[in-house]
């Protein structure tokens, strides 16, 4: 997978995000209708880009909301036992990649969702950092 952007990083990246961590819910309805919450935790701790997933989201500051778009692919979404686990374990990670080669580039399932965030703070919290600084 290959990566490109001729966009640089603005400035107010290093001021109002880097190192920030967010908590915040989806109000989400199962599979009766019945209201439930997702919960996400979410810490920038650096410029860099995650590849493999399709993910925008738009932190907005002053309503303290989050604006997301995820897009899935077809053996992640229809396995989400299967999808959970931990990047650092060699077998969560091969278990994800094989999930991966599940559908195509058009099978993708697009999630789009707003959330409340409930706690903004600085520092790593109770996460474990992918890679040691």
């Amino acid at each position: 997978m290959s990566f490109k952007t001729h966009t640089q990083l603005d400035p107010t990246f290093d001021r109002d995000i880097r190192d920030l961590h967010l908590i915040f819910d989806y109000d989400v309805k199962d599979e009766d209708g019945a209201p439930k919450k997702w919960r996400y935790e979410l810490w920038f701790f650096s410029e860099n880009r995650i590849t493999g997933s399709v993910v925008s989201l738009v932190y907005d500051i002053s309503l303290q909301q989050i604006t997301s778009l995820a897009c899935f692919s077809q053996g992640h979404w229809e396995n989400p036992e299967k999808a959970h686990g931990d990047k650092r374990n060699p077998e969560d990670f091969e278990r994800w990649r094989g999930l991966a080669k599940i559908g195509t580039q058009k099978d993708r399932f697009m999630l789009a969702e707003k959330a409340k965030v409930l706690e903004v703070f600085r520092g790593k919290g109770d996460l474990v950092p992918i890679e040691p600084d």
